[in-house]
């Protein structure tokens, strides 16, 4: 396989309350195995439902575990986490970057960086269109071949 899959997800909160801005960006890496997968998936026409599988496994992960991240200052603050599926043979490599920008308050800034992907999360499952009694038939042809 030349290149694996990838999704980057990418974050700006602010606050007409706080003299800065807080960015965010998360990247998956899929493995050969789950970019195998992935493609399986986009073979069959469901793409996105394969993407939208990716994130909710991430987001367990890090929902699960409250992944954070701590901003001192101006700089990125990065986390490298490796979550790994024993059961599929499948693992994607997730880095959280995270940094402040703008005027510095002088406080630490607690990123709660699971709260992002959640809420991308939640936004698939809302406005994310239901798999068919069709699709949902490949799906299971899929996983059963994997």
């Amino acid at each position: 396989m030349d290149k694996c899959f990838q999704i980057d997800y990418t974050y700006s909160e602010s606050s007409p309350d706080w003299p800065f801005t807080l960015l965010s960006e998360i990247t998956i890496s899929c493995d050969e195995g789950a970019t195998k997968r992935y493609e399986q998936y986009k073979e069959q026409g469901l793409g996105w439902l394969g993407r939208t599988y990716i994130t909710e496994a991430v987001c367990e992960f890090a929902t699960t575990n409250k992944i954070q991240v701590v901003l001192k200052d101006q700089h990125p603050q990065i986390r490298k986490l490796q979550i790994v599926d024993p059961e599929r043979n499948i693992s994607y490599s997730v880095q959280f970057r995270c940094r402040r920008m703008g005027q510095d308050n002088g406080k630490d800034q607690l990123v709660h960086v699971a709260n992002y992907i959640e809420k991308t999360r939640d936004h698939m499952r809302a406005t994310g269109r239901k798999p068919t009694k069709q699709e949902l038939a490949r799906v299971k042809r899929l996983i059963s071949k994997l």
